[in-house]
């Protein structure tokens, strides 16, 4: 028959710390994008649904600049796709 342990809250966080670092590494937080590239997530997932000729415009830069923010963030976060950039800033709250 098992028997219970009783635990204390230090216990407790020292498993789930040892959980978390048994799930390996974590994407880098999404707090290291820079202004502009949180005003072009902001601008490309607003309702209006913006082209990007039109978020290039507001932002006052070109649309290869609009891409390059893209592609950064495409490769530091491993998204892959407009959708799942999309996706992945709403759900990170940078829209």
């Amino acid at each position: 028959m098992d028997r219970l342990v009783p635990t204390t809250p230090a216990v407790e966080a020292t498993h789930t710390e040892e959980a978390k670092a048994a799930n390996g590494p974590q994407a880098p937080a999404p707090l290291n994008l820079s202004k502009r590239m949180r005003q072009f997530l902001k601008l490309l997932c607003h309702p209006k649904s913006y082209y990007y000729k039109e978020i290039a415009a507001i932002m006052g830069c070109h649309i290869s600049t609009l891409r390059t923010y893209r592609e950064r963030i495409f490769e530091r976060y491993g998204i892959k796709g407009k959708p799942a950039l999309m996706v992945w800033a709403i759900a990170n709250g940078l829209a």
